[in-house]
């Protein structure tokens, strides 16, 4: 087990001590007595997983300290930054500018320890985020025919707004028209000629079990430290510059729903029991599965609404687009013109990835032959079952409807196959993961509606 380390700038010896008494021994603790020392060190030296930062200081603060190590590092540690319990107009500074966490003069033992605790988990978060940032913002370059997806007057309109990265998106469309892979394309076309993009905050329905929970994870919450009471900032505070992403927010209870619109038409965020406001630095997301939905108007002006096609309007050129799907993995591979009429043949149900699964089953029937057939592509439900259940024989009870004949066709594949996990039934159904939810969701819903009729 390696010790993480933690980077103390603070002029007054005294107190880096007394600080570093509190830290050690879980954490191994450098001292700097001013910013430009820090700034000496870390030209020869790792970075330490943490920074610790005195507010007033000789020659350089430690805003200003933060605003140079923003400068020089595309990935600079996660900064705490210590101040006085008054110095509101600090703080407010402080988190407009990016600082992860602030600690507020006395220094509590127990408060900074959580403080510390705090950043070094992100810190660990950080490290495998900005891994993989480069290769997702590749994958979300160019999405597949993005102005043909969004039914607006003016695609190019979007685009444009598109570049302020505290624009606001409510989007909408059918499960599986591709919402998240658009609000990614957004999110990286705001700030595709940086090195650093902010980070992305994924959030559904399920991670908020109450308008109290939904406010603190959002917003944040005054907790008691010793005498003192102290502001745990929530996401909007702490994300700095980057996307909150709400899948499903149309199945938000409408109380958490009004929270979140207020906080859009407000463009701030005041957390409950201070008089001080913050202004709103996070673009939200919103994601919407029923077709229908939008935004009151109060908050249209803020929110720029979109509502995706789902794939079966583009039958004609459903030939073509699966051959650029499949050009993404298999450049070397075609499908020859037959498959292509087959795919403008099959009624798909508005789902983009089920195209892209196809498409990706076919390349791997096909193995090493280099055009892809007919016979590679399994898109009827029968053809599914031929090939995968092999033997066992779905029979097809007369007068149901076809909804009815879904479901239960669904349900007769989940059994059969009960020991292989939800995204192999789903690949085997030719759906995605999410539509299969979706499909189980309302089939629940249903069942529980017929049986309230019965009562």
């Amino acid at each position: 087990m390696r010790y993480r380390t933690v980077a103390i700038v603070e002029d007054d010896q005294h107190m880096a001590r007394y600080l570093q008494g509190i830290l050690e021994p879980q954490y191994f603790c450098w001292w700097f007595d001013s910013g430009e020392a820090l700034l000496e060190f870390l030209q020869h030296h790792p970075s330490p997983d943490v920074i610790l930062s005195d507010y007033l200081m000789p020659k350089m603060d430690g805003l200003e300290l933060f605003q140079e190590l923003k400068t020089q590092y595309t990935e600079p540690s996660p900064f705490v930054l210590i101040t006085a319990f008054l110095d509101r107009s600090v703080r407010q500074q402080a988190y407009q500018a990016g600082v992860f966490d602030l600690v507020t003069k006395p220094v509590a033992a127990e408060e900074l320890r959580y403080r510390i605790e705090k950043a070094v988990l992100f810190a660990e978060y950080q490290s495998h985020y900005y891994h993989h940032i480069e290769q997702q913002r590749q994958q979300f370059a160019t999405p597949l025919h993005f102005t043909e997806r969004v039914e607006a007057a003016d695609a190019q309109q979007v685009l444009r707004l598109s570049v302020n990265p505290l624009q606001h998106f409510c989007i909408v469309g059918e499960p599986g028209v591709g919402k998240r892979y658009v609000a990614f394309y957004l999110h990286y076309r705001s700030h595709r000629e940086i090195q650093t993009v902010p980070p992305v905050v994924e959030l559904t329905p399920s991670d908020f079990s109450s308008l109290e929970a939904l406010q603190h994870l959002l917003i944040g919450r005054i907790e008691q430290f010793g005498t003192q009471e102290m502001l745990i900032p929530g996401i909007l505070l702490r994300l700095g510059g980057g996307t909150i992403i709400f899948h499903h927010f149309d199945q938000l209870p409408s109380d958490m729903q009004q929270q979140v619109l207020s906080i859009l038409e407000q463009k701030q965020v005041t957390v409950s029991g201070q008089t001080t406001s913050y202004p709103l630095g996070v673009r939200m997301m919103l994601l919407a599965d029923d077709p229908n939905f939008s935004v009151p108007d109060a908050v249209g002006a803020t929110v720029v609404q979109l509502r995706l096609k789902p794939l079966r309007t583009f039958a004609e050129r459903l030939g073509t687009l699966a051959e650029q799907l499949l050009r993404q993995e298999h450049p070397e591979k075609t499908i020859s013109l037959e498959a292509q009429e087959k795919l403008q043949q099959h009624p798909w149900y508005g789902n983009w990835e089920e195209l892209g699964h196809a498409v990706g089953k076919a390349a791997a029937a096909a193995g090493e032959r280099q055009q892809l057939l007919v016979e590679d592509f399994l898109l009827a439900k029968t053809e599914i079952a031929d090939h995968a259940i092999a033997g066992n024989v779905f029979q097809v009870p007369a007068g149901i409807s076809i909804e009815e004949l879904r479901y239960r066709y669904i349900n007769f594949v989940k059994e059969r196959f009960a020991h292989l996990t939800r995204q192999q039934i789903a690949d085997m159904l030719g759906i995605s993961r999410k539509t299969l939810w979706m499909v189980e969701k309302a089939q629940k819903q249903s069942r529980q509606q017929s049986g309230e009729r019965k009562q």
